[in-house]
């Protein structure tokens, strides 16, 4: 502990046991004040771009003895001593100060092109706008906080705001940030950022930094590597379900991989399916689950087997759209069932690692990709949507769609099939919705499944 307090200059000398005589104090000089040693650690923190790499630095200082505030005069000579002018000049540099250490302190030496000026009080000066004027007039590029960007900093000089990214919901921040990316050249940082997912969130709404935890990390990738058995079991199996090939011949496949059987039989006695007992068999929880929710999980299986990150999920989309172009296509059918995160904890893991809340979310980002890579005209075709899905999703949809059931409102009432499927069960007074929706996003199609006749009821 003695080591440490010397290495910081915290180690007071120990008293004398009896000293002899102590000198009388000398009267201070008439206007001189006692300097105040003040001590300051220097926190920099990583500012990763979109492609994991370090574009940048947050460097904040503390005082190492808490009780003492740091003064202009002092954090201007640490900065000096910490070399910031060059720093700044290779990169940016988001240098935190408060209203009264800018204005106390000529910060001008420290100052270099790509060196931007926080004010962490800025709400609390009468003249805010003055303030950011002065730091552009110093040679720095100003910054602000996110909740001090409100409607009357329109004609402030802002060069970035920081977004403290848990304190705020995410909705509330998506408008913050389409309102702020109408300013050209405003750069928008996330702060408070734990996960790598959570850093591909922030780039996917709109981020061009972000700051945090994860960045000390690894992002977890799945290593290439051959396919492996699990993979060409699931193929297999695809494949059979798409031939109509018999549940005898399914459930033989899905034998050689022990994996898969245990997380079919898992799924079989969900309480989600409600038996009143055990499924033992692999056929009977074949027969079970159906083709149309086992051909589902397998899709999903496909590309998250061996932790794949869902990656290549996308370009295979893409592929196939691809291919289908060369052979005369002309639209693009995304067909999916109504949350699907909300029953397979797998689609729910990927959805995290792609930096997506929701499967239409995910929808969205894969209908931009086939519009703006691929000549097919996405058409989406998912489960219920609100208002604002369907807003979203007319922006980069020509058309889209809804899976329905069947129209008998019985089906509505308590049992397996309404636990099932409860998105695709719809009330006939629901159909009006399509009519309005069709007013504000285009066409809105309601579909009927060739399944839907091997249904009970």
């Amino acid at each position: 502990m003695q080591f440490f307090r010397k290495l910081f200059g915290l180690l007071r000398p120990e008293t004398p046991p009896a000293p002899a005589a102590t000198p009388p104090a000398q009267p201070a000089a008439p206007g001189a004040s006692t300097p105040v040693a003040e001590r300051i650690l220097f926190v920099w923190q990583e500012m990763l771009d979109g492609q994991s790499q370090i574009a940048g630095y947050r460097l904040q200082a503390r005082a190492l003895d808490k009780r003492n505030v740091i003064s202009g005069t002092a954090i201007r000579a640490a900065l000096l001593a910490e070399n910031v002018h060059h720093a700044g000049g290779q990169r940016p540099l988001l240098i935190s100060l408060t209203v009264e250490q800018w204005q106390t302190a000529d910060f001008s030496e420290i100052i270099a092109p790509q060196t931007f000026i926080l004010l962490s009080d800025l709400e609390s000066d009468p003249a805010p706008q003055q303030r950011l004027a002065e730091i552009r007039a110093a040679g720095a590029r100003t910054a602000i906080h996110d909740h001090a960007a409100g409607a009357d900093s329109g004609d402030w000089p802002l060069d970035l705001v920081l977004f403290a990214f848990r304190k705020t919901e995410l909705a509330t921040q998506e408008k913050h940030l389409q309102s702020l990316r109408q300013r050209p050249g405003l750069l928008l940082v996330a702060d408070g950022v734990e996960s790598w997912a959570e850093h591909r969130l922030c780039q996917r709404i709109g981020f061009k930094l972000s700051i945090g935890g994860f960045a000390g990390t690894r992002d977890q990738e799945a290593p290439p590597g051959k396919i492996s058995e699990s993979r060409l079991v699931v193929l297999d199996m695809l494949n059979q379900i798409r031939s109509d090939a018999e549940l005898g011949a399914l459930a033989a496949t899905a034998l050689r991989d022990p994996a898969v059987v245990v997380k079919l039989l898992d799924m079989a006695n969900s309480p989600l399916y409600g038996l009143p007992r055990k499924v033992a068999s692999l056929e009977e929880a074949i027969t079970l689950l159906g083709r149309d929710a086992l051909y589902r999980w397998l899709s999903l299986a496909l590309f998250n087997i061996e932790g794949n990150d869902g990656r290549d999920r996308t370009l295979l989309v893409l592929a196939l759209c691809r291919a289908g172009e060369r052979l005369g296509a002309k639209e693009a059918l995304f067909s999916l069932g109504d949350k699907p995160e909300a029953i397979f904890p797998e689609h729910r893991e990927f959805l995290r690692r792609m930096g997506h809340r929701t499967t239409l979310d995910y929808l969205h980002a894969v209908s931009e990709r086939v519009r703006d890579e691929t000549g097919l005209l996405p058409h989406a075709n998912p489960g219920l949507m609100t208002e604002r899905d369907l807003t979203r999703l007319r922006e980069v949809n020509v058309s889209m769609g809804i899976m329905l059931e069947s129209t008998s409102a019985r089906l509505l009432g308590p049992g397996p099939l309404a636990r099932l499927t409860p998105a695709t069960l719809v009330d006939p007074a629901a159909v009006l919705t399509w009519a309005a929706a069709s007013v504000t996003t285009g066409p809105i199609s309601p579909a009927t499944r060739a399944s839907a006749s091997r249904r009970p009821g």
